[in-house]
C-alpha cells in the first residue's frame, strides 16, 4: 500500500509540477505560438523541397 501511495503522490507532482525536477523547463509567454510558428515553417521547407524532388523524377507510373 505505501508504494502504491508514493507512486500516486510522485504521479500528482510530475502532473501539477510541484517541486519541479532540474530539467523541467517552465514554457515562457508566447512559447507555444512560436514553436507552433516554426513548426510551421519546417513543414513548409520539407513539403517544398518534397514537392521539387518528385517534379525532378516526372510522372508516376501505375503499374497494374
Amino acid at each position: 500500500m505505501g508504494r502504491l501511495l508514493k507512486n500516486i503522490l510522485s504521479g500528482a507532482r510530475k502532473i501539477l509540477v510541484i517541486c519541479p525536477e532540474n530539467d523541467y523547463v517552465r514554457p515562457q509567454r508566447g512559447a507555444f505560438a512560436q514553436d507552433a510558428k516554426n513548426l510551421r515553417k519546417d513543414a513548409a521547407q520539407i513539403t517544398g523541397s518534397l514537392r521539387k524532388k518528385v517534379q525532378s523524377h516526372g510522372k508516376q507510373i501505375n503499374h497494374r
